[in-house]
């Protein structure tokens, strides 16, 4: 699996700039499967609940480094978070339903890591 997305990243890359690295989307396409699997297997998350799950995980994973990691990895707010999305749903590591999908992402306030 993770040969196929990182062939499938450098392919896309190939064609258009991505503004995200393969670690801050493997990390992501993580996060996402994990929080799914907590919300009874592969259900759709809310973005609420995605950010939620996200900022717990990066205090997880990054400690006190959490919001440094995100800044550099350009992940930090709704915006970011559905530019980051629709790269996995063109890496087919995401599934979403429609680009209405991503403007629900869009209206995240900045992620906090207090």
């Amino acid at each position: 699996m993770a040969n196929d997305f990182r062939s499938a990243y450098t392919k896309l890359r190939l064609v258009e700039p991505i503004a995200y690295s393969p670690e801050a989307l493997t990390w992501l396409r993580m996060v996402i499967h994990r929080a799914s699997d907590k919300l009874n297997g592969h259900a759709e998350l809310s973005p609420e609940q995605l950010q939620h799950f996200m900022v717990k995980q990066a205090q997880i994973d990054f400690g006190n480094m959490a919001a440094e990691v995100m800044n550099h990895w350009g992940i930090i707010d709704g915006e970011t978070l559905s530019q980051s999305l629709a790269v996995l749903n063109k890496l087919g590591a995401v599934l979403l339903s429609s680009e209405n999908e991503l403007d629900s992402y869009r209206s995240l306030s900045k992620f906090q890591f207090d």
